[in-house]
């Protein structure tokens, strides 16, 4: 050790007798990064003699803790305390004693350069994940914001691995929230991409067993109520009474003088299925043929209206089915990110 040699032994008229004199000392310490930010470390520094027993030099304690008042401020660690203890130990070998006197230095780490740089980070860049589901599925932008927020991660985790300590002993907590805030990040990639193709599933109608888990059961939960559906099946019936009033239902037509016609005759009918004459009218082919023409395209137009009505009210239930299932899946995910961050994080507070 540096200065054994340029200091002298204090002799004492007791026969007492130490030895002071500077030097640095080197040790290496097993490390646990268990509770790494705030974890605490342990090293013990042990003194004592292998070519001396105890009958030759008995080394003892004066207090029973070091001093550190001159301690010298680190900007990573702080020393809570210091104690020792004198151990007195017989070798197999030999009869005689051997003591040693072992300091056992605790140190404990400051953590809110951590906190700031790695938990602080992480935390913001998983909550990014909430606004995947909170966006609407029409801005088309769901899916690359939820790949831009895993990327984001991916990528701080790669700057984060350099800050770790590096051991195999023990694996830290922070670790463990790190790759719990991954998965949850991919998850909500995925989820996302299901909400999306249920949203733009409109080729085909809701089965029923969806209509009651989802558009029922699980609305209830999520706390989601549609009238978009019920306002268009009100409109529709409405539509349909009023041509049912005005004559308009595709199988009988009145002309102009109010007699009832059948499709496809080319005379007006009476009251009782006979035929009625016209005085002054005894060519009616033609207009009757027209008649029927405009009756067809009108029911043919009404068809088309329909059937676009009950494609409209098909695409809003998968659209309701994508809202129940983006909330459900945003409030599963506020749930896991919240029971993780409390299991992890909280135990790693309680030690600071």
């Amino acid at each position: 050790m540096p200065g054994l040699t340029e200091y002298r032994v204090v002799v004492a008229s007791t026969g007492d007798m130490s030895y002071n004199f500077p030097t640095v000392i080197s040790v290496l310490c097993s490390i646990d990064v268990t509770y790494f930010p705030f974890d605490t470390q342990k090293c013990a520094l042990q003194f004592g003699s292998w070519a001396h027993h105890g009958f030759e030099i008995n080394l003892t304690n004066r207090s029973a803790a070091g001093d550190i008042g001159s301690f010298v401020v680190n900007s990573e660690f702080d020393i809570t305390s210091m104690p020792l203890e004198r151990h007195v130990i017989t070798y197999g070998c030999c009869p005689e004693p051997y003591p040693d006197v072992t300091f056992y230095v605790n140190l404990k780490r400051k953590p809110m350069f951590y906190v700031l740089n790695l938990l602080f980070p992480c935390i913001i860049i998983t909550s990014m994940s909430v606004l995947g589901f909170l966006l609407p599925p029409e801005s088309g932008e769901k899916i690359s914001l939820e790949i831009t927020v895993l990327l984001s991660l991916a990528v701080f985790m790669l700057v984060v691995s350099e800050t770790l300590p590096a051991t195999s002993e023990t694996f830290p907590w922070i670790g463990v929230y790190f790759a719990c805030a991954m998965i949850l990040v991919s998850v909500s990639t995925v989820l996302t991409v299901m909400v999306l193709n249920v949203h733009h599933k409109n080729y085909r109608p809701v089965p029923r067993w969806i209509k009651v888990l989802i558009l029922r059961y699980a609305a209830r939960v999520v706390f989601f109520t549609d009238t978009g559906t019920c306002r268009r099946i009100q409109v529709q019936q409405t539509n349909s009474d009023f041509t049912h009033q005005n004559g308009l239902s595709g199988k009988h037509s009145q002309d102009k003088a109010g007699l009832p016609q059948l499709n496809g005759s080319s005379r007006p009918m009476s009251a009782l299925g006979e035929e009625t004459p016209v005085p002054g009218n005894t060519n009616l082919g033609p207009l009757v043929q027209v008649l029927q023409e405009q009756l067809r395209l009108l029911n043919k137009a009404e068809e088309r209206k329909k059937s676009k009505e009950r494609h409209e009210i098909q695409d809003n239930e998968w659209r309701n089915v994508a809202i129940v299932l983006d909330r459900l899946f945003l409030m599963l995910f506020l749930l896991f990110f919240t029971i993780t961050s409390l299991v992890v994080l909280v135990p790693l507070a309680e030690r600071d």
